[in-house]
């Protein structure tokens, strides 16, 4: 009988161990549920970050394109006004080089002129 007694003394401590090595594995896994939770909703939120970070970002590269793009525009204008502004520079003078062969032709015979007077 005390046999008996002692075999279910040692059930009922191996079943209180058992139900208490469950209970800490529960409690365990929910700590690692909700440890995993976390986890995802922060690296959901990182990943949130980030890509607002990233448009952001695209968006500023965006911005310089368009202003490259338009420096170089207003760039080749200027160019082209220049290129426009030398051949009008080089008419006049080519006008004026005319005008003083032209002139000192005139001008000479002109200069005969001015003695008599």
């Amino acid at each position: 009988e005390l046999e008996l007694k002692k075999q279910e003394l040692e059930k009922e401590n191996l079943h209180k161990q058992k139900k208490t090595e469950l209970e800490d594995l529960e409690r365990k896994y929910e700590l690692t549920k909700r440890d995993k939770e976390r986890y995802h909703s922060e690296l959901s939120d990182e990943r949130e970050k980030f890509e607002e970070e990233l448009k952001r970002k695209e968006e500023i590269v965006n911005d310089y394109k368009l202003l490259n793009s338009k420096s170089e525009d207003r760039i080749a204008e200027l160019m082209k006004e220049l290129s426009n502004a030398r051949e009008m520079l080089d008419q006049e003078e080519n006008k004026g080089e005319k005008r003083k062969r032209s002139g000192s032709k005139s001008s000479s015979s002109s200069d005969d002129e001015d003695p008599k007077k």
